[in-house]
């Protein structure tokens, strides 16, 4: 039973007056504002670092006795880059005082990256290493293609696959890109030796 003149109660009893079903305009701010008052009480409130001063951003607000749901737009995963926002779905039980979190969606903030074309990218390191170390093509005079000796080269990976963008993105472009290449310098006869700042390959 919720004691009187607590939060809580405060909450419940605007709660009662308030129709079944979505809240909106200035009774979702009364509403959050409540809650926010009383967060701390419910049990699993804390669950992803959720703080009481972040309701002010809850969206898509219902009511469906005894559950008060709404969305909150949380934006960690922007701070590394990302384009997306995850959305959080909580449920407060007003019987059970508990707070549940539920996650796995997500809103796009920006436009997607193009998909980068790592097979074309593939495709010009060989069309160099076939023409040997005499080759002239930009690869070489740039760096990012350097003959060790006539049957050893090293492929700067990091400067073909840029690192701007979202950090799981960019590692994403890079192990497409490694695993095109060494399928594709093996059909033309080079092995792959070892990766760590480039990628080392040996003639077969």
């Amino acid at each position: 039973m919720i004691e009187k003149h607590t939060p809580l109660r405060s909450l419940l009893e605007e709660l009662r007056n308030a129709p079944h079903g979505a809240i909106e305009g200035h009774a979702k701010y009364k509403v959050m504002h409540l809650l926010a008052n009383c967060w701390h009480e419910l049990e699993g409130a804390g669950e992803t670092a959720m703080q009481a001063r972040k309701l002010d951003r809850a969206e898509d607000v219902s009511w469906n006795p005894p559950v008060l749901s709404f969305t909150i737009e949380r934006h960690g995963a922007t701070v590394h880059g990302s384009s997306r926002a995850e959305l959080h779905r909580w449920s407060v039980d007003m019987h059970q005082r508990t707070a549940r979190c539920e996650r796995g969606r997500y809103r796009q903030l920006l436009p997607t990256a193009p998909r980068l074309d790592v097979k074309a990218i593939a495709a010009r390191v060989c069309e160099a290493v076939q023409q040997g170390p005499s080759s002239d093509c930009d690869l070489v005079k740039l760096g990012n293609l350097v003959w060790k000796s006539d049957d050893e080269i090293e492929v700067k990976h990091g400067r073909l696959v840029p690192g701007e963008g979202y950090q799981q993105t960019v590692a994403d472009r890079r192990r497409r890109f490694r695993k095109q290449l060494t399928e594709r310098m093996q059909t033309i006869g080079w092995e792959l030796l070892s990766v760590q700042r480039s990628m080392t390959f040996r003639k077969i």
